[in-house]
This record gives C-alpha cells, sequence and structure tokens, in this order.
C-alpha cells in the first residue's frame, strides 16, 4: 500500500526533541518494514502539499499535524487525521488552538484517527463528527531501539524525561530528592542546578533510559503521550497525571495515577513514586511483556492498517455537479435537483454548484449558490468555462466533474461504475444527431468549426468519427480543470479576434476531445435523449434534454 504522512514543517526525524517528528518517523520505518511504500510531507506550502499527493497517487493519506485540517477537503484519497494536541481534552485549555485548529474540525468533520477513545469522544460530542468516522488509533513505539537490563543501574532513582515546560510542571516537584529530569528547557521557573541531566539526544534515551527505576509524567494535559510507552519498552513502571492515562491499564501495579486533586500534595506524590518505583524496579518482565501492545509492528497490524482498510471501504466518490440557469432556466433547478439525487451516482456525495441570477431560498444543504448576471446569447453559454471558474475552490474538494445542462433531466438509474471510467479523466456524450446520422451529419464537417482562424477549427484530417454534445461533460478532478482552463484561453483568443466558433463552446469542447480521444470516455447518446425528436432514437434515455414546450417530463 501506498501512504502519504502529512507532518508540520520541522524536519523528520527529529534533530533533537520532537515527539510527532519522530512518531512519523517510526511509522515510516515499520510499516516499510512490513513492505509498505510511504511518503513525508513535510513543508509548509498548501499547494505544494497537495501537488506532492497528486503525484504520489497514495493509496491513503494520513494527516499528523492538525493546523493542516483545512487540507482535508482538498485530498481526493482516503485521508483520516490524528491531533496530538494535548489539550484536546481539556477545552478550556486550548487558548487560541480552538479557534485556529478545533471550530475547523467542526466544519470539515474529517475523518479522525483518535489516539484514545476520550479524544474521539470529544470529536463526537462538541463537533459532532460521526461515530463511524471516527477510530481509535493509539501511537506506538519502536521497542527494538532499546537496551534492557533486568537490574537498573539507578534504582533508587526516578526519570522526568520530557521538555521543561509549563504544561509538564516538573519545577513543582523538584522537592522531590529521588526525582531526576532531562530535557530541554523552555520554563525558567525549573532550577537546573537540582538532580538535571540535560536534554538526552534520542540514541542517548534508547541506551539509558533502562538505568531508571520509573518514569514520571505530571503534566496537566496529554494526547497519547510517547514517552510512556518508551518507558514501558525499556522496562520501566510510570507515575503519571490523571491527563496522561490514555490507553492505560490502570489495574496495573506498575501504573501509577496520581489525581489532579493531588498534585500539589508533594508529600503524597513522593511516596506514590516510591511505591511504584520498588514494585516495577522487582517486576520488569510484567512490564516488558504489558509493553508488547504498544510495538509498532502490533498497532500497524491490530489499528492502523485495519483502519485504513475501513476507510477506503467507506470512502464515498465526491462529485461536484454544476447547473447554470439564468432568468426562466432556474425553473428548472427544482426537478433537476430532485432527479439528480433519485436517480444519479446513489453511492456518491454530491455537491450542487447553481449559477442563476434568481432567488433562491430554503436550499437543500449541499447546493451552493453563486450569483451570475444573465449574459446575452450566445456569450451565456460561450463563457460557461469563465463562470463555472468561479467555483474552482469547491469544485477541487471533489473527486469528479459534472456539468449537465439546465433542460437535461436524469430519468434512470445510472450508477458510478456506468458513468465514470477511472482510466481516463474526461468525459463527454456523443452527440445524438451525429450517432443517428441525421442530416447535416452524415459527413464532413457536420457540426464541427471549420473556420482556420478559430482555435475550435477542425480538418478533414482529424478524427471526426464522434460529435460531442456541450450538454453534459467532465472529469476528474483537478484533471478537469486542463479542459476548463483551456477553454478560457482559447474562447478568449477567438474574442480578441472577433470570432465565435459556430456552435459556441461546444465547438472548442469537440476540438478539445479530439486532441485528447484517448483520454475521453465518451457516453452513448441515451445521455441525451432529444424530447423533440424521440421518435427516431433507437435507445432508451439515461438524460432526457427536454423539449422547450410542452415537455412531457413537465419540469
Amino acid at each position: 500500500m501506498r501512504i502519504s504522512i502529512i507532518g508540520p514543517n520541522t524536519p523528520i526525524p527529529p534533530r533533537g526533541w520532537g515527539a510527532v517528528e519522530s512518531l512519523i518517523w517510526d511509522y515510516k520505518l515499520s510499516l516499510e518494514k512490513l513492505g509498505h511504500t510511504v511518503q513525508i510531507i513535510n513543508i509548509g506550502e498548501p499547494m505544494k502539499i497537495l501537488n506532492m499527493i497528486e503525484e504520489f497517487k497514495p493509496d491513503f493519506v494520513h494527516i499528523n499535524y492538525d493546523d493542516w485540517v483545512p487540507l482535508y477537503p482538498y485530498i481526493r484519497y482516503p485521508c483520516a487525521i490524528t491531533t496530538h494536541f494535548a489539550y484536546i481534552e481539556r477545552p478550556e485549555l486550548m487558548g487560541p488552538y480552538k479557534e485556529r485548529v478545533f471550530d475547523v474540525f467542526t466544519q470539515v468533520k474529517p475523518t479522525v484517527f483518535g489516539l484514545s477513545d476520550g479524544i474521539n469522544k470529544v470529536y463526537e460530542n462538541d463537533c459532532k463528527i460521526p461515530s463511524d468516522k471516527l477510530y481509535l488509533n493509539p501511537n506506538g513505539v519502536m521497542s527494538e531501539n532499546f537496551r534492557v537490563t533486568n537490574t537498573p543501574k539507578f534504582s533508587d532513582r526516578s526519570i522526568f524525561l520530557a521538555k521543561v515546560d509549563y504544561r509538564k510542571r516538573q519545577c513543582f516537584f523538584q522537592s522531590i530528592d529521588s526525582l531526576w529530569y532531562a530535557g530541554n528547557i523552555v520554563d525558567h521557573r525549573f532550577d537546573q542546578s537540582k538532580n538535571y541531566l540535560g536534554e538526552w539526544e534520542k540514541e542517548y534515551l534508547y541506551d539509558n533510559l533502562t538505568d531508571y527505576g520509573n518514569l514520571v509524567l505530571l503534566s496537566d494535559g496529554e494526547a497519547h503521550s510517547l514517552v510512556i510507552m518508551e518507558a514501558f519498552a525499556a522496562g520501566l513502571g510510570v507515575v503519571v497525571s490523571e491527563w496522561a492515562t490514555a490507553n492505560l491499564d490502570i489495574s496495573k501495579e506498575f501504573i501509577t495515577v496520581i489525581p489532579e486533586d493531588k498534585v500539589n500534595d508533594l508529600e503524597y506524590i513522593e511516596k506514590a513514586i516510591i511505591e511504584n518505583r520498588e514494585y516495577s524496579v522487582k517486576n520488569r518482565n510484567e512490564i516488558l511483556e504489558y509493553s508488547k501492545q504498544f510495538d509498532w509492528t502490533n498497532v500497524i497490524q491490530n489499528y492502523y492498517m485495519p483502519n485504513i482498510e475501513k476507510v477506503i471501504k467507506n470512502k464515498k466518490t465526491k462529485v461536484a455537479v454544476c447547473f447554470i440557469g439564468t432568468g426562466k432556466y432556474l425553473n428548472f433547478l427544482p426537478k433537476y435537483y430532485e432527479n439528480i439525487e433519485k436517480y444519479f451516482l446513489p453511492n456518491a456525495t454530491k455537491t450542487f454548484m447553481a449559477f442563476t441570477d434568481g432567488e433562491l431560498d430554503g436550499l437543500p444543504d449541499n447546493i451552493i449558490p453563486y450569483y451570475q448576471e444573465h449574459l446575452s446569447w450566445p456569450f451565456i453559454t460561450l463563457k460557461r468555462f469563465e463562470i463555472i471558474d468561479k467555483a474552482r475552490e469547491e469544485i477541487l474538494k471533489n473527486d469528479w466533474f459534472v456539468f449537465i445542462d439546465a433542460d437535461g433531466l436524469v430519468v434512470d438509474e445510472i450508477s458510478e461504475e456506468e458513468f465514470f471510467d477511472d482510466d481516463k479523466s474526461f468525459f463527454g456524450v456523443h452527440h445524438p444527431c451525429h450517432y443517428l446520422k441525421m442530416p447535416g451529419h452524415q459527413s464532413f464537417p457536420g457540426s464541427f468549426e471549420t473556420n482556420s482562424k478559430s482555435r475550435s477549427s477542425v480538418s478533414d484530417e482529424d478524427d471526426t468519427s464522434t460529435y460531442w454534445q456541450g450538454c453534459l461533460w467532465g472529469g476528474k478532478v483537478p484533471d478537469v480543470f486542463k479542459l476548463i482552463d483551456e477553454m478560457k484561453t482559447r474562447i478568449d483568443d477567438d474574442l480578441k479576434d472577433d470570432i465565435i466558433a459556430v456552435w459556441h463552446d461546444e465547438s472548442h469542447l469537440n476540438k478539445f476531445f479530439i486532441e485528447n480521444k484517448s483520454n475521453v470516455n465518451t457516453l452513448p447518446s441515451s445521455y441525451a435523449y432529444p424530447e423533440d425528436f424521440s421518435s427516431q432514437c433507437n435507445f432508451n434515455p439515461k438524460i432526457v434534454h427536454l423539449s422547450k414546450d410542452n415537455s412531457k417530463y413537465q419540469v
């Protein structure tokens, strides 16, 4: 499997302290060991991140830096996001993070790989993310990196191994003589002359952690702390705050939890540390056995890969449907929407972009209105690519883009499998008049533009075996913007030369499809069934091009 992991804009692996960066690197090493291919993206430019994902073409994308949650809607591949924010279960301590990141989860409602059940509950209750989009996915540890000894060198010492900062609260516990500290210092209140071991490099940690009796972590917020699992892998028991108990079996005697109302009782804490240390030193084999569940190989096999497989299986195709209806054509929208929802791509998640100059009230949640003034004929159709481009940002959140004329009505079920061809970037519909070889379509040039001054011009040397109707077209996102951008440019250049193609946007569309025919999925004429001469059709309708007068479908 090909997996993209998106991290912060910092070195991975980290040069010093950096738990998230270390976890991402461990993911990569462990997944590659199991035969998967991993891409790490740790840059700060959103568009470059999306482009790197597109180039890699992953089976799954895992965002491990929640500041990037706004990118989630624009990632077309199965995707989930993990937060490592320490205060996710303590909203009163979130500060600016709430508006910058947490509230965006409420808007986007992404699939979440939560580090604990508690974190997932927060997303379910506060962000209203459905439970079927929440997966338990704990962190892991590279157990094989740790030296382990049965008899610790400093059996009478406990170690508080963490960045020395306000959240970890090390400065409050420095009166405990048997408690030692390692970590980079950002809290000026901490007394470096008291039991301070300096900042440990990762290799030093792997080799020396086992020499201590137990680990202490009394922070006021944690997600799923890596250092706790590192302690287990080195054979140490732990004494932790109630905020650091994610995924722990607190019935184990080598796991001691300090209630928050006891965090200022230093006598109580010191006694708990010593009792835990004495038990842990004598029962290392029990701790090491318990630690196996947190080994990365087990975490990936028991949680990560099964979760990914479920996300891939459950992913719905996202489709942007474009409606352009100014003036009286807006009247087509209610039935247009109703029938597409009823018959068209039933397993897809559809979002409608409705361009109109009319009033739209009481819209369903999946219709996004765009104001579009009415343009005189033929500019309302000729300029449609320019009109559609106004919704580029929304369209980019989808897997496919579909344009259907306002007077096109879906009348029969159309599945994803029959409509889309994943091997081709674009699709169009064979014009029924050309397919039926009706008068004017029996020989070249038919309806093709042959004015050599127009950018839509074709010649008898081109493959003109198919003429596509402009009422239905689209393509994969973002590939479809190659079409839209090229059409905009060609039409604008024609207009600068006072040229309007014979069949307007349709002429330009045909030129583009001829040039890219091997990459165009041509749908049969039943997708553009002409109601006005239905008696001449030898096929059944899927999408009807409605009669302007007295349509039997009574739109």
